[in-house]
């Protein structure tokens, strides 16, 4: 994405503003540009977390049985770190 990388992250924030979403969790700097679109505009939750393994231990401590999580981002941030800490726990 380059040099626009910070205000294209921003964009998809707030195309999720008005989306049916419970609560959101951004890892990473660039991430959290998606995070500052979703505070300024909306009153939805959003954690932000400086790794992956903030990220699942925070989900982890609040995911309920049925709860629906979408894991959005490239596969250089490593998010199945997140998913197979996370699956490990409900086993």
């Amino acid at each position: 994405l380059g040099e626009k990388a910070p205000e294209y992250h921003f964009e998809t924030g707030l195309f999720a503003v008005d989306k049916r979403i419970d609560a959101y969790v951004f890892i990473g700097e660039l991430a959290s540009w998606n995070g500052r679109a979703i505070d300024q505009y909306s009153e939805l939750p959003t954690k932000y977390c400086k790794n992956n393994q903030e990220a699942a231990e925070w989900l982890i401590s609040c995911l309920q049985p049925g709860d629906m999580v979408l894991f959005k981002g490239s596969n250089s941030m490593k998010l199945k770190e997140v998913i197979d800490a996370v699956r490990q726990r409900e086993a």
